[in-house]
């Protein structure tokens, strides 16, 4: 049993000896990238606010140019809908 132990810590030492050095220059470095953590943020498409009911549309809240248009895209959608009850003298 001792004699398979001494074989694989020669085995072992002997491996390890011919594994590559540590590079001797900065110029056999690789550069260092250092990476932050960052809260991605993407635009909410139109099927979004779609999903939004016409009566909590005045809560939603808006991060970009291309999401005030869906918003009022939906916002139009909602008066229509809601147009044909209202009687033509408040429609003017």
């Amino acid at each position: 049993m001792r004699r398979i132990s001494a074989v694989y810590t020669a085995i072992l030492l002997g491996s390890s000896a011919s594994l590559p050095a540590a590079p001797e220059t900065a110029d056999d470095e690789l550069p260092i990238v250092r990476l932050s953590p960052a809260v991605r943020e993407s635009d909410r498409g139109s099927d979004f606010y779609q999903r939004i009911p016409c009566r909590e549309l005045g809560a939603a809240d808006v991060r970009t140019d291309a999401e005030r248009a869906h918003l009022d895209a939906r916002k139009k959608q909602c008066l229509e809908k809601y147009r044909q009850f209202a009687p033509r003298s408040f429609q003017r």
